[in-house]
């Protein structure tokens, strides 16, 4: 708060009091003049002691304000830093502030109350009682020395304000610095992965391409589909054996190294002897991943079918898919397959078809 020279002002008046009780030695009319001074000193007084109070409302919001922002700096900062010494230290200046702030703005109150007083003397009488005006005149320049030392605080604040903005920062770079580093590592692995896709294949394949399955069983051709036009990531924690035996109980995965060499991923079910016999699946154990992510999922779905076939249809495996799909021999029990992953999927590996009628869909369900 600015010194208040108002109440100063009203200390001139106090000699009006000997004046007054003197009045039969100067006369009536210096009287009167004398207690007209004395009224407009103290109205002048007064009224600049209610404009200091009202610019003490005005700072103490403005101090508030920063008080609220540097709160709100403390709570953004939350998890943002290198370490908590700069958090520390703006808690801890905050609330100094807010100690200040609140002792200013009692001595304010105190202040105004004051001045209130003064204002509801009577008319008549023309100045402050001298212990009123001294009493007001403490308040003032208690006000002022409070003013002052939350000014003070409040600017200690802002320089802790000033070091957690740029701890942030430093946390900031930090981040960035990690992101970077494990997005390059990231495509660092991308990298090695489509290398590998691309090595696999282009080496000659080590699948037949042919299926030979018979009424009494044999291989069937590999679903393979095409390559992606983008990586594609695994489905977390996806289980990849809990999976397959979950749609197909009469299959088992056998795991054999570089199956699907020529092929992006792929699979082989092997069917024979009666219908519970159990239905071997093979799959290359270098592409879980792959058999983990959208495409990969096609693949054990249409796997699973073959062994859901073999169960429900046994030696008619061929003649029964021939009657559905109007194809002869083994390509009908390929494309059933892929009905039957449609069913399951809404999608299928695409090697065989990508789209049934609604009859092979309806007859696809029946073997799940």
């Amino acid at each position: 708060m600015r010194n208040l020279p108002r109440l100063v002002v009203i200390a001139t008046v106090t000699a009006c009091a000997v004046v007054a009780s003197g009045m039969g030695a100067i006369g009536y009319e210096r009287y009167v003049a004398v207690q007209s001074e004395a009224q407009t000193a103290l109205q002048s007084a007064l009224a600049d002691g209610r404009a200091a109070v009202l610019l003490d409302g005005e700072e103490q919001a403005a101090l508030g304000k920063q008080i609220t922002d540097a709160e709100r700096q403390l709570s953004d900062s939350a998890g943002k830093t290198l370490d908590e010494a700069a958090r520390t230290a703006l808690t801890r200046a905050i609330s100094g502030a807010r100690r200040a702030l609140l002792q200013q703005e009692k001595s304010a109150r105190t202040f105004a109350a004051a001045l209130a007083l003064a204002e509801r003397t009577p008319s008549g009488a023309a100045l402050w009682p001298p212990d009123q005006l001294a009493i007001a005149s403490t308040l003032k320049n208690r006000a002022t020395a409070d003013t002052e030392t939350v000014t003070m605080a409040v600017a200690s604040m802002s320089k802790s304000v000033a070091g957690v903005q740029v701890a942030r920062v430093a946390w900031q770079t930090e981040q960035d610095r990690v992101a970077a580093a494990a997005a390059a590592q990231a495509q660092a692995a991308a990298d090695a992965a489509a290398a590998e896709a691309a090595a696999r294949l282009a080496k000659a394949r080590t699948i037949a391409s042919a299926s030979t399955v018979t009424e009494s069983g044999g291989a069937t051709a590999p679903s393979a589909p095409a390559p992606p036009t983008a990586p594609i990531a695994p489905v977390a924690g996806f289980d990849i054996e809990g999976y397959v035996l979950a749609l197909a109980p009469n299959s088992y995965i056998s795991w054999v190294d570089a199956l699907c060499s020529g092929y992006y991923v792929c699979g082989r079910a092997w069917v024979g002897g009666v219908k519970t016999t159990p239905v071997k699946i093979e799959l290359d154990p270098a592409l879980r991943d792959i058999y983990a992510n959208r495409i990969g999922i096609s693949v054990l779905v249409h796997e699973s079918a073959h062994a859901r076939q073999w169960l429900y249809y046994g030696a008619d495996i061929i003649s029964a898919n021939e009657a559905l799909t109007g194809l002869t021999g083994p390509p009908a029990v390929e494309y059933m397959a892929d009905c039957a992953t449609i069913v399951k999927l809404g999608y299928s590996t695409g090697t065989y078809t990508s789209s049934c009628t609604a009859d092979q869909l309806d007859a696809a369900a029946l073997i799940w």
